[in-house]
């Protein structure tokens, strides 16, 4: 059906054109493959899925290649990121923002179905504003054929992580999945315009981990809205046609019954299932197998595996699957805040710092996740034998120290040279009792006896006086000076800051580095330390310090970011040393100016590309080598030495 606006222009029905007619694809029932792009080599993939019914339909207009580089939206060309059934998807250059950005293109061949769909995509996916959804900057046609331009995901699929990793560690998936359902209670309760009518709450329809993105930054994007809905729109799937993927759809989205928000949170479930098992929810290879588990809710209890999930996560999960809407979350706020607690529970880390922490170095997630907790969790059920085994220690402690008292102990005086009497108890003698008067009697006898006899006088001899002999002086041995005492006589200052920074300039990286790690200790001086310890632990070659610094002490700066690729490029990973570079041309700079920063990192840059051009003579590789070393030849001065690098570069590759 079709409707008339009032221009006059026919406008597809949102309720029936798009949602019931768009779907015919193919793909929807694969179980094996579902609908996502592959990754190139740099693992790059982008905001959006190309997904979509195939078409018979010819087309005359040829898309471009990244070999030809062409103009498209509002940059170059500078490599493919991924083909679907639907669009095809290139990564360009916008020189002047200087920022990469991904472009997604309908292909040549296609029905006016998937146009429908491709067209409501950019209507919906435009007024989503929010940090976990991917952003989309404008749309256009290019020789016919319209496109979307959108924010660039360098980083890799939530699939593909599980398929490289394997199950997920509890604090990293109690993280992710609060991310996404950040991003779904902002769309369910998201009011806007479409097809000139208000509604209220978008569901995504097609929530999975192909269509979950983790950034190189260590950011959680949702994409792929190509087919969702409004809430409130009046829906059933056309009979035999089953839109999205079949593992993670609520059983109310293959019965074609009405369905609400609450299918995006049951997908949510299959997901977090998944990310901590390691396994699908439902891996039947068929549809009628598939079908089967789903209508009886049948899958692999999390007490069969035989490592242990935590019990919060487990229970988060189980409510979601339920094949009844009114057994699980009411709503995705809910949900996030069981979520929440569920991930305090887990780590004393923020879910934002958990990732990151992850992404940088996941093999070495356990111990850096437990050296950066500031409060161990004690479990409630040992704070009651704890407390018995200190009470118990401190009992048996007492009696040690103080030993059993015995009514055998006997007291014996003696006198003192000042005529007192002291007490003196000794244990293990028995006291005899005597009459009063007796005792008082050998008292005194004991004192006679024990009188001291005058002393005899004796003549005393007086000697002369020895001389007193020359005193001898010994002469001081000079102070020896500690090294920052030695550091504030070298550089005439007390200020640490100031002495590891004008060390770093003299190029004595030494002494900035033993003044730096002093001013690091002092309160208030982190801040000012963190870049130039980075850049001195760099010019010293102490790369382990230096990768300690840019994982524990991140500092959004363009000059941390070119550090921080200087760094990864030093230690041959080049797709850590590209994100950090790309990333520099994002940001500013508290201690550089933009055109040195943006100078530096783009030959930066080009040399990464030389490196891997170099290992890998692909001709993706070729491509990224020269538009690299051409962006040095543009924004460099004929003067630079590094402009005439770049012409020899360009002519040789050539």
């Amino acid at each position: 059906m079709e409707r008339q606006d009032k221009s006059g222009e026919r406008k597809p029905d949102f309720d029936k054109t798009f949602i019931e007619g768009s779907d015919s694809n193919a793909d929807s029932h694969d179980l094996t493959s579902g609908n996502r792009l592959h990754l190139d080599d740099e693992r790059v993939q982008t905001a959006y899925g190309a997904s979509g019914a195939t078409s018979a339909g010819a087309g005359n207009v040829k898309l471009p290649s990244a070999e030809e580089p062409a103009e498209i939206g509002s940059g170059t060309v500078v490599g493919e990121l991924g083909t679907g059934g639907m669009a095809k998807v290139y990564k360009v250059w916008n020189a002047r923002l200087e920022v990469y950005r991904a472009v997604k293109i309908l292909l040549p061949s296609y029905q006016t179905d998937l146009l429908n769909r491709f067209e409501t995509e950019a209507k919906i996916t435009a007024k989503l504003h929010h940090p976990n959804i991917v952003e989309i900057y404008s749309v256009g046609e290019w020789n016919g054929l319209p496109y979307l331009e959108m924010e660039l995901i360098d980083g890799e699929s939530l699939e593909d992580l599980i398929n490289r990793q394997g199950r997920l560690p509890d604090a990293v998936c109690s993280a992710i999945a609060i991310m996404v359902c950040k991003a779904l209670a902002y769309a369910h309760g998201q009011e806007f315009l479409l097809y000139g009518k208000s509604y209220k709450g978008i569901i995504h329809r097609d929530l999975k981990p192909a269509n979950i993105m983790i950034s190189r930054r260590a950011e959680v994007k949702l994409m792929d809205f190509g087919i969702a809905r409004p809430t409130e729109t009046s829906f059933h799937t056309v009979e035999g046609n089953i839109v999205g993927t079949l593992q993670y759809l609520a059983p109310e989205q293959i019965d074609g019954v009405d369905i609400d928000a609450g299918a995006d949170l049951y997908a949510l479930g299959a997901i977090l299932y998944e990310m901590l098992t390691g396994t699908k929810t439902f891996p039947q290879k068929t549809i009628t197998n598939l079908m089967k588990k789903k209508a009886t809710n049948e899958y692999r209890n999390f007490d069969d595996f035989d490592f242990r999930v935590h019990p919060q996560l487990t229970r988060i999960s189980k409510r979601c699957l339920s094949v009844e809407r009114s057994e699980r979350f009411s709503d995705a706020a809910s949900m996030l805040e069981a979520l929440e607690n569920a991930h305090r529970a887990v780590t004393g880390l923020s879910p934002e710092d958990t990732i990151r922490t992850y992404v940088e170095d996941p093999e070495g997630f356990a111990l850096s996740s437990r050296r950066r907790r500031l409060i161990p969790r004690v479990s409630p059920k040992i704070y009651l034998p704890a407390a018995a085994v200190v009470v118990l220690a401190a009992l048996i402690g007492l009696i040690v120290r103080t030993g059993p008292t015995s009514p055998s102990d006997t007291t014996t005086e003696h006198a003192s040279p000042s005529g007192e009497n002291n007490r003196q108890t000794t244990s293990f003698e028995t006291e005899e009792l005597t009459p009063l008067g007796e005792e008082q009697g050998k008292k005194d006898t004991t004192e006679e006896a024990a009188a001291p006899e005058p002393p005899k006088e004796e003549p005393v001899v007086k000697t002369p006086p020895r001389p007193t002999p020359p005193r001898q002086t010994t002469p001081r041995r000079p102070r020896t000076l500690t090294p920052l005492q030695k550091l504030r006589k070298k550089y005439g200052g007390d200020d640490f800051v100031a002495i590891g920074k004008e060390a770093l300039r003299k190029g004595e990286t030494d002494d900035a580095i033993l003044a730096l790690e002093q001013a690091a200790k002092e309160p208030g001086t982190e801040a000012a330390t963190r870049l130039p310890l980075l850049e001195a632990y760099l010019k010293a070659g102490r790369t382990r310090d230096a990768l300690y610094q840019v994982n524990s002490r991140p500092v959004n700066d363009a000059y941390f970011a070119l550090l921080a690729g200087r760094l990864y490029a030093r230690l041959g990973r080049s797709r850590e040393a590209l994100r950090h570079l790309e990333s520099a041309l994002q940001k500013r700079s508290s201690v550089k100016s933009r055109n040195d920063v943006r100078n530096d990192v783009l030959y930066q840059i080009a040399l990464v590309r030389a490196k891997n051009y170099e290992e890998n003579a692909t001709q993706n590789n070729k491509t990224h080598l020269m538009q690299a070393w051409y962006n040095v030849k543009r924004f460099l001065p004929k003067s630079d030495p590094r402009y005439e690098a770049a012409v020899r570069e360009l002519a040789t590759i050539r």
